[in-house]
């Protein structure tokens, strides 16, 4: 999973793939699936990242099962989300998902403590 890095589509550093703001993936989940209600335990305690990373990390297993033909083994995806550079993954894409909180009008510590 080497190069693999938010906002790029080949693994080639800098090199980015067009992808939708986070705040309008947001928006549409938030609307179709209702997660902007504030009583929703799970929204209130992790904003939208509650949902938010786990998609950005489904999608690299998406992404490596196409350009490998191969399946995606849950222990190596373990053992990289465990590594530097997956941590460095899952924290942009928290920090992706704080932006677009924030973007969605929700108080910017309240975000920030979300994603945390």
């Amino acid at each position: 999973m080497a190069g693999v890095t938010p906002g790029t589509g080949s693994g080639e550093p800098g090199r980015q793939c067009a992808r939708p703001r986070a705040w309008l993936v947001l928006a549409a989940l938030a609307g179709a699936a209702g997660a902007s209600n504030p009583a929703d335990e799970g929204w209130a305690q992790f904003g939208p990242g509650a949902a938010g990373v786990g998609w950005d990390s489904g999608l690299i297993g998406l992404y490596l099962h196409l350009t490998t033909r191969q399946a995606v083994d849950p222990a190596k995806m373990a053992e990289w989300s465990a590594s530097g550079e997956g941590h460095r993954f899952l924290t942009a894409s928290s920090d992706a998902w704080h932006e677009a909180s924030v973007a969605f009008s929700t108080d910017p510590a309240e975000a920030r403590a979300a994603a945390d």
